[in-house]
């Protein structure tokens, strides 16, 4: 005979299960208990393989690899940019792995509660919760609370320029037609605007450190690196607004829309292609700047400095010629409109 648990087991039921499981292994659960408690140690049996299962289906292994290393990688060059005293030895990489797991671990679980309908898409509540919870771990280790948010938020950034909207939105991927121009075009310029908003919700929170640091300094000579940060930002935060920016798509015959989309595509590679003088260049003096005065002048750390800026590049590179390819199918259409 089915159980039927009270409404607060049930929400609890739900809550632990992913949920594309989650109708059919709670249903089985029930039929299987005969009270409350048998209910919850049947629960209990279910809840490893029902969620290893959802990870296995859902959590790409390349992927999960591929987060563990370069959230590694830029989670310890941040705590030696930003500790550079406090960060050294195995005892300091030790206490990293604290919030590296959290975060590895989290954005699994993540991935693997991600909306039923929504293969691709990850559950919200838990990735920020991951996030909160790697700070604050990471402060109770004694690391640097700044250099964790940073590291984050740059290893955030990295995972939305590869999954960033131009190269995954399934209109953009579909063979370019008269019929799915507008809608191509459409898609295209809010591909930008969510580049733009995310390269400046992270342009201004390394404004606020970067001030909050300067203001801290005791002379003008130790906050000189600091300074040249914000100046480089602020550069970069008018090149996205004002040289980047989207433009509305405008109505009008197919041949309006067509070359109005060809040169937007083109302005966009260009703009990518330019990337280390417009992106990286301002930043780099005041990064070395800062690297001196913390006494970080050694080989390693400008050999970090030099992968971080490297793979920054490639990966602009690589949306740059992904581009390329959409022009070609811009111009193949513009001849069978003429």
């Amino acid at each position: 005979m089915t159980h039927n648990p009270p409404r607060w087991l049930e929400r609890f039921g739900e809550l632990l299960i992913p949920p594309a499981s989650r109708e059919h292994v709670l249903g089985d659960v029930a039929e299987s208990s005969d009270s409350n408690f048998q209910y919850l140690i049947n629960l209990a049996r279910v809840l490893p393989s029902v969620v290893w299962g959802a990870i296995r289906r859902r959590a790409n292994l390349g992927g999960v690899i591929f987060n563990g290393l370069i959230s590694g990688f830029i989670l310890g060059f941040c705590q030696a940019y930003f500790d550079s005293a406090g960060f050294r030895g195995i005892g300091a990489w030790l206490r990293l792995a604290v919030p590296w797991g959290v975060w590895v671990i989290g954005c699994v679980l993540a991935a693997a509660y991600g909306p039923s309908d929504k293969p691709a898409s990850w559950n919200s509540k838990l990735f920020y919760a991951t996030i909160a919870v790697a700070i604050g771990v990471g402060a109770v280790v004694g690391l640097s609370v700044a250099g964790i948010l940073v590291g984050l938020g740059v290893v955030i950034g990295v995972t939305l320029i590869l999954t960033m909207p131009w190269v995954h939105q399934s209109s953009l991927q579909q063979p370019l037609t008269v019929e799915n121009l507008p809608q191509q075009a459409c898609t295209f310029q809010k591909a930008i605007w969510w580049r733009n908003a995310r390269e400046s919700a992270v342009a201004l929170v390394l404004i606020l450190v970067q001030a909050r640091d300067a203001w801290s300094s005791e002379h003008w000579s130790e906050a000189a690196g600091n300074l040249l940060l914000i100046a480089g930002m602020s550069f970069v935060l008018y090149y996205l607004q004002f040289r980047a920016a989207p433009r509305r798509v405008p109505e009008g015959d197919i041949h309006v829309l067509q070359q109005f989309h060809r040169r937007e595509v083109l302005r966009q590679r260009d703009i990518l292609r330019a990337i280390p003088w417009w992106y990286l260049l301002p930043l780099i003096p005041g990064m070395l700047v800062d690297l001196a005065q913390r006494g970080e002048t050694s080989a390693p750390a400008i050999v970090g400095l030099a992968g971080v800026l490297l793979l920054v590049w490639r990966l602009n590179v690589w949306a740059a010629n992904w581009l390329d390819r959409q022009l070609r199918d811009i111009d193949a259409l513009g001849e069978t409109i003429r």
